[in-house]
């Protein structure tokens, strides 16, 4: 069980993104013996449609969504009809006296890409996580550039991106690693685990607004591999 950020069970929060789309965060700790958990997976999977531009979700799919779900806290984006438009997933990984806000899983809808929507998701679960503790970086293991985007939009530095990642950053990377089912060994420099991922199920990666992202992936990411970034909050 993931240690909760929440002292109540569920919360709302209104926000405006960077770009002007105002959403209302949905947040909840999801469990096996939540009366919300169907909801929130039902959610997860709708989002899923959308953001893989497919019609049905194979049971494989809606598993590993479950998976990255449950036990874990849930930040969903929803638009000004109530609809869910993107969610993340996270939880804490502890190394030393660091603390790391891992997100676990970050999707959004193909239609509200490029308006900031993942990165509220992250600042919204930063700033729970930061009620009760002092978040040291947020990091995430992705084939996307949407979640680097994301991280970038509430972190600086932001490695391996925008800054070569030191001995420290090296080693929070591999308290990550220990927290996935990832063992290959990750590059020191790159942060990256060739050949471990199942290539997405997007036809055409994902362009960020941010030349510096697309740079990096398009010349280290290959369909299969695994990035790991991590990034230091800004206070």
């Amino acid at each position: 069980m993931t240690e909760s950020f929440l002292h109540q069970t569920t919360r709302l929060t209104d926000v405006e993104t960077s770009k002007g789309k105002s959403l209302t965060m949905y947040e909840a700790n999801m469990s096996d013996e939540g009366k919300d958990t169907k909801r929130l997976h039902s959610f997860g999977c709708e989002v899923a449609y959308s953001a893989f531009n497919i019609k049905r979700i194979s049971p494989q799919l809606e598993k590993e969504i479950y998976d990255d779900m449950i036990d874990h806290h849930i930040v969903f984006a929803l638009n000004l009809q109530g609809e869910p438009v993107g969610f993340g997933s996270f939880d804490l990984v502890q190394k030393d006296e660091k603390k790391i806000l891992h997100v676990v899983q970050l999707i959004t809808n193909q239609e509200v890409r490029k308006q900031g929507v993942g990165t509220e998701i992250v600042k919204q679960a930063l700033k729970s996580a930061e009620e009760t503790q002092t978040i040291d970086c947020i990091a995430g293991i992705t084939q996307s550039p949407i979640l680097a985007e994301a991280i970038i939009g509430c972190c600086d530095p932001v490695y391996p991106i925008t800054a070569l990642p030191d001995e420290e950053v090296i080693n929070l990377g591999r308290a990550l690693q220990g927290r996935s089912k990832i063992q290959e060994p990750m590059h020191p420099v790159t942060l990256i685990t060739k050949d471990v991922l199942v290539p997405s199920l997007l036809k055409k990666r994902f362009q960020s607004e941010l030349p510096a992202i697309n740079a990096f992936f398009k010349q280290y990411v290959g369909p299969r591999d695994a990035a790991f970034i991590i990034g230091r909050p800004r206070i």
